[in-house]
């Protein structure tokens, strides 16, 4: 019969004193801001959380860019983000995201309903086209100050004379 033998823990390895001061935690390099502590460990920039949420949130208020393609600036509804993927596999990052509704997204005439060529030859234009305008109206926006669903809807409503959608 097979014996069983306990298990034990591999020894941990000793740790060493090091022969100088360390240069990240409270060594002579750390205190001084340069040399070693520097070049180990960089200054990092700013997170980019914030600047994400702010672009999502922009986004969002310009409703679906192909309904605002097809039937011309209105009223935003509720959109999903979808990320434009550029001929491969994975998702790009927040920069890459357009806003489209339920069905011109994940409905029977959208982006995944129909498939990427297939959407393209249905509406004649690709998600490139509308992650262009997206990005377009955000920069405007930047340099107006203004929202940018509500300066293009007063101006369709003054071109038309209606007052919406």
């Amino acid at each position: 019969m097979l014996q069983r033998r306990p298990f034990r823990q591999p020894a941990k390895p000793e740790r060493r004193a090091l022969p100088f001061p360390s240069p990240v935690k409270g060594g002579i390099a750390a205190k001084v801001g340069d040399g070693v502590a520097a070049r180990m460990k960089p200054k990092r920039k700013k997170s980019t959380k914030a600047d994400e949420q702010r672009h999502k949130a922009r986004l969002v208020l310009l409703g679906c860019m192909v309904c605002r393609r097809l039937h011309g600036p209105h009223e935003p509804g509720e959109v999903e983000l979808h990320h434009y993927r550029g001929g491969g596999w994975g998702k790009g990052g927040y920069m890459t995201l357009m806003p489209l509704c339920f069905l011109h997204h994940r409905g029977a005439i959208g982006v995944h309903g129909l498939g990427t060529k297939g959407f393209a030859a249905h509406y004649g234009f690709d998600q490139i086209d509308l992650l262009n305008d997206a990005l377009a109206l955000i920069e405007a926006e930047a340099k107006n100050g203004e929202a940018p669903a509500d300066s293009r809807s007063a101006e369709a409503s003054n071109a038309t004379g209606s007052s919406g959608s």
